[in-house]
């Protein structure tokens, strides 16, 4: 037999269930084993990820390299392309955070993606603009 407040299996003779301590009821109102709903299918999901692309570096005194921001899938297929922009060679890790140029370039990204049905996830990769997203996959 079963308890019927938690579920947990007991010997027939159980006056108290050993799980939760609630008193066994052996009148005949025997809880039945607890039916185990199925799992919900898990949902297919696509992911992308937003990363800087250096096109290329002319030659430079101070080493400016022109990039791009792009969302590209998991499988290599580019959804999205920023408009160029430089960055300084004083910039080692790639467009500044405080810039409000590049945070902007990034948001754009981020809500053109959104009206695709793409979700942005929590947290970011190692740099700030390096973002992940992910959508459902329709049938």
């Amino acid at each position: 037999m079963y308890c019927r407040y938690c579920g947990q299996q007991l010997p027939d003779d159980s006056a108290f269930c050993s799980k939760c301590g609630k008193k066994v009821q052996h009148d005949g109102n025997i809880a039945a084993e607890p039916v185990k709903q199925a799992a919900p299918p898990a949902e297919k999901v696509e992911h992308c990820r937003l990363e800087l692309v250096e096109i290329d570096s002319p030659w430079s005194l101070f080493g400016n390299t022109r990039n791009k921001f792009q969302a590209v899938t998991d499988d290599g297929q580019v959804i999205y392309q920023s408009e160029k922009f430089k960055v300084s060679g004083f910039s080692y890790d790639g467009p500044e955070e405080v810039s409000k140029k590049y945070r902007d370039l990034v948001e754009k990204a981020v809500l053109t993606l959104a009206v695709d049905g793409w979700k942005k996830l929590p947290g970011c990769r190692r740099r700030w603009f390096e973002l992940d997203f992910e959508r459902k996959i329709k049938d």
